[in-house]
């Protein structure tokens, strides 16, 4: 498709095979597809200010923090705390670490069900891992 950019009085047309690879799908940026213009992704507001949300995890309630930028915030094993990633294994992922970060997708880049169920994988996460460390 054609990746239309607004740039003050400037418009640039730029082709990009699919959406994945447009760096600049999500910034403000009109998708011209088969002549019809489509607006730009929009970042959801579903978690805007929102600090944590409780989540039912097994029965059980989980609180996840959300940090407003990076999104869900997890636990690691040695007590720290790590903003979660959603990572995409595309066919242009070898498996090795070289290209893995090309394939990450930010938390205001997500879709409201990407953000809900990260936010859900988070939850999942964070309670089997107190699970283990108060086993141990």
């Amino acid at each position: 498709f054609w990746l239309k950019q607004d740039h003050g009085p400037k418009t640039f047309l730029t082709w990009a095979p699919t959406a994945r690879h447009c760096c600049c799908w999500g910034l403000g940026a009109m998708v011209v597809l088969d002549g019809v213009e489509v607006k730009a992704f929009q970042s959801p507001e579903l978690y805007a200010g929102v600090e944590s949300v409780v989540v039912e995890v097994n029965g059980r309630e989980e609180t996840v923090f959300i940090d407003p930028v990076h999104g869900p915030k997890m636990l690691k094993v040695d007590g720290h705390i790590k903003t979660a990633t959603m990572d995409f294994n595309w066919d242009s992922d070898s498996g090795t670490r070289g290209n893995h970060y090309a394939n990450c997708k930010g938390w205001s880049r997500m879709t409201a069900t990407e953000q809900k169920v990260m936010v859900h994988m988070v939850a999942k996460q964070n309670q089997k891992l107190r699970e283990r460390l108060t086993a141990s």
